[in-house]
């Protein structure tokens, strides 16, 4: 049967209950309507969603919307069976997949995407270079560069102020060991005298 005599019927899967967002299914294939038969539907989901899917209805638009129904305790095989068997979803034509609220996958077109794409990279080039950053980096360098030669003099003044010190420690070692050996021959000299 031609997809074209089942747009917008119903299927058996209606008739039981009306499902929840939460228990739908939304394949969109880019087929034409006028190519494909249902048999072509009901290969596709049997290969790829089992026994999970029930077919609610068909729809059309630019391609071939397929809405299912399955019960909402199935929903984690569901995604499982479906992302395993993606590949041949999108061989077959897959545009979009949806369960529930969750897209699965969806086509993107290159224009959809480089269109952003190109806006960013004009955007970028319309900007001024980040001369405030530069600025900013500049000012630390010059400021760190300022540091580091006030802390470069403060190390020569203290290693002038060790200098000087050890300086005056030799000269103080120097005049302690004259008087040590003048106190030494004072002694001798007394020692000699008291004898």
């Amino acid at each position: 049967m031609s997809i074209d005599l089942c747009l917008k019927e119903k299927f058996d899967a209606v008739n039981t209950s009306p499902s929840l967002k939460c228990e739908s299914a939304t394949y969109v294939f880019d087929w034409r309507p006028d190519e494909k038969k249902l048999k072509d539907i009901t290969d596709i989901l049997s290969k790829t969603s089992g026994k999970f899917v029930k077919i609610k209805y068909i729809d059309t638009g630019y391609s071939i919307v397929v809405t299912c129904s399955f019960p909402h305790s199935l929903t984690g095989a569901l995604v499982i069976k479906l992302s395993e068997n993606l590949e041949l979803l999108i061989k077959n034509g897959l545009i979009k997949l949806t369960v529930g609220y969750y897209t699965i996958w969806k086509k993107q077109k290159i224009q959809e995407i480089q269109e952003p794409l190109e806006e960013e990279v004009q955007e970028i080039k319309r900007q001024p270079h980040d001369t405030k950053r530069q600025k900013e980096l500049k000012e630390t360098a010059n400021q760190l560069t300022k540091m580091l030669s006030e802390k470069e003099k403060e190390l020569k003044k203290m290693k002038e102020k060790i200098q000087e010190l050890s300086l005056i420690k030799e000269t103080k070692e120097d005049q302690y060991e004259e008087e040590l050996k003048e106190v030494i021959e004072a002694i001798k000299d007394l020692e000699e005298k008291l004898q």
